[in-house]
């Protein structure tokens, strides 16, 4: 395989930059999944390492990590929501997650993160790691060799879509967790496209304030009926790009974003951080290949 020269920078250099914008998170396999769930609501983070250590603490085995879509799935699998979050451990919903070196590069996180289906990996160290996709398109931000090869494609060429799904402001929380769980995707589009429903955002507004735990606990149907009008403040905006800027300045939108996603201003697509890194990173190996 072909992979140009800008992909082969070392993990290791993508962690050390990531620190002062990533914060790794870990559960053992046994804490309840409301620990987790807790964990995605109040901090920035992409997803919580499941790992164990032993007596010693200081040998763990990675187990997997749990993200929002985990927590999304539990939510919908009994009707006492509480006490499902409760008694499930972290373990049990937990999802296989690459696993990398840091001596690895990057063309290789993106090529394991395709594989596994998420947008996290986890780096071997002394303490386990954890990589997003943030941290990485902050990185490709400030990196001149990655922001040559944003300027070679345009919004059109890798966007999502052609139409991206949507939900009315008076469709339920539950309505939109279905949605989410059934298309495979993260953000969903309310109304008119000016605000995004991410899987985060359902999350911090279930599990990011003691009064919403309360009564997720005492009545979680009350919650989980909610139309999204009363989610207000959790909805948010996304940015707006052409079809054909060029992907750096799809880049520096996103990130200045709150939704940290683009709106195409023909209505015919979005774009993510998946398909600023894997989509991207796949087209252009293929493009690299020797006729």
């Amino acid at each position: 395989m072909n992979v140009p020269d800008a992909y082969r920078v070392s993990v290791d250099e993508i962690v050390s930059f990531s620190q002062g914008y990533e914060s790794t998170f870990i559960v053992s396999s046994g804490r309840p999944a409301l620990e987790a769930a807790a964990l995605l609501a109040s901090q920035e983070a992409a997803g919580v390492i499941v790992a164990d250590y032993g007596q010693s603490g200081e040998q763990y085995t990675l187990i997997g990590v749990v993200t929002a879509r985990e927590i999304l799935g539990l939510l919908v699998r009994d009707r006492d929501v509480w006490r499902h979050v409760m008694r499930v451990a972290s373990g049990e919903i937990s999802r296989p997650a690459p696993s990398l070196d840091r001596r690895d590069d990057l063309s290789g996180l993106f090529e394991r993160m395709s594989a596994y289906g998420v947008g996290l990996a986890l780096i071997n160290d002394v303490r386990p790691k954890a990589v997003g996709l943030s941290a990485v398109l902050r990185y490709m931000a400030v990196k001149k060799p990655l922001r040559s090869i944003l300027r070679n494609y345009l919004a059109s060429d890798i966007r999502s879509g052609p139409e991206v799904l949507s939900v009315r402001i008076d469709q339920t929380v539950l309505e939109s967790i279905h949605l989410m769980l059934n298309k495979g995707v993260r953000r969903l589009v309310v109304e008119d496209g000016r605000k995004i429903l991410s899987d985060r955002s359902i999350i911090r507004f279930l599990f990011g304030s003691i009064q919403n735990m309360e009564l997720a606990r005492e009545s979680p149907e009350r919650l989980l009926n909610l139309p999204l009008g009363e989610l207000a403040e959790f909805l948010q905006e996304p940015a707006l790009a052409g079809a054909g800027d060029n992907l750096e300045t799809v880049l520096n939108r996103l990130l200045a974003s709150e939704a940290k996603c683009c709106i195409l201003d023909d209505g015919r697509g979005i774009i993510t951080p998946w398909d600023l890194t894997i989509k991207l990173f796949q087209r252009a190996v293929a493009e690299a290949r020797p006729m």
